[in-house]
């Protein structure tokens, strides 16, 4: 998967990202881990669990959701850049979950 996303990154021009990759890209970083911490407040999962699904749920798009698109013949460049921002948005985005992670579960 690491591999197909390095040859086409050569293809991937950020300049050209529409609204849809980055709205995407944005709720991937910051409005899922909400929605988990949500859940495991709801759930009143016990601090290690309620931060660990919540760091789980913030990290960056899978290649392989690269790999498997491209293999579909379904969205491939799309999935990609998607892959690549959530990866730069995620430099941003798992500190800042981290940080609200220890101000609401001490950890």
């Amino acid at each position: 998967g690491l591999i197909a996303v390095g040859l086409s990154i050569r293809e991937i021009k950020p300049a050209e990202w529409g609204l849809e990759i980055w709205l995407m890209s944005i709720a991937k970083i910051l409005v899922v881990p909400v929605i988990a911490a949500g859940l495991a407040l709801l759930l009143d999962l016990d601090p290690d669990s309620a931060v660990s699904l919540v760091l789980l749920f913030s990290v960056p798009s899978a290649v392989v959701v690269y790999a498997l698109a491209q293999e579909v013949h379904a969205y491939a460049r799309e999935a990609g850049e998607i892959v690549v921002l959530t990866t730069i948005l995620g430099a941003i985005g798992i500190p800042l979950t981290a940080y609200a992670c220890q101000l609401t579960w001490g950890i």
